[in-house]
């Protein structure tokens, strides 16, 4: 049995990664770099790939590099939540800072629809393993921050249908996260979206299910065995 390399398939792509991902001179470089990325991210054989050859630390840091910049970040966010369908991947981001990297994008974009949807999609497949990990959306404050990304864009159906399946994911199995959700009015905001999407048959689906599960959790005990965390892929 033979699988071939990156090296081998993709030799463009791996200097997409080496080279071009680095070039804090070269937004547009970036930019080629990163729809590469996450267009072989489609491909699961090149996933692992992708990741062995520094591709994740890569991605966060021309992300980091290029904050300012709109479409490095919505590229940025798209090759994470693709390369996060693979459960490995989903971890290795976390790790190298790929969550913090995201939210700083949600705060420095506050008002852009686009950056909006292409985050909350990606830190919805980033929160399927990683939801019971510690991390800065629990620091005081984050949930609030978060509550508010989704009264910010209350009218883009494509961001809350995104934003209810990541806060499903991180707070079902989590009592701190659901309390401080609670606290920040994030049910409220959730019911919002239901109420306001209702003929939106996607956002009425994962809406409904954010407010089912996430209600009978906050009455029941915690079970932590139960996994029903979902990804944007299921939709």
């Amino acid at each position: 049995f033979y699988t071939l390399s990156l090296h081998d398939a993709l030799p463009d792509l791996l200097e997409y990664i080496r080279r071009d991902l680095w070039n804090r001179g070269d937004p547009d470089g970036v930019l080629i770099a990163l729809q590469a990325i996450a267009d072989a991210a489609q491909k699961p054989e090149a996933c692992s790939s992708i990741a062995r050859t520094g591709g994740l630390l890569g991605i966060v840091r021309a992300m980091e590099d290029h904050m300012t910049n709109v479409l490095v970040q919505i590229k940025g966010c798209l090759a994470l939540e693709r390369l996060a369908l693979d459960p490995e991947n989903e971890m290795a981001i976390a790790d190298v800072g790929g969550i913090d990297a995201i939210l700083g994008t949600m705060m420095c974009h506050f008002r852009n629809d686009q950056v909006h949807e292409a985050a909350w999609s990606a830190l919805w497949n980033l929160t399927c393993l990683n939801s019971t990990e510690e991390m800065t959306i629990d620091s005081p404050g984050s949930m609030e921050s978060l509550v508010s990304c989704m009264k910010q864009h209350m009218n883009q159906a494509s961001v809350q249908k995104n934003a209810c399946g990541a806060l499903a994911n991180l707070c079902l199995h989590n009592k701190e996260r659901l309390d401080a959700l609670a606290e920040a009015g994030g049910f409220v905001v959730i019911s919002t979206a239901l109420q306001t999407h209702w003929r939106n048959e996607a956002v009425k689906s994962q809406a409904s299910y954010a407010l089912t599960t996430l209600l009978e959790a906050s009455a029941s005990p915690a079970d932590p065995d139960s996994d029903s965390s979902s990804s944007s892929e299921a939709d």
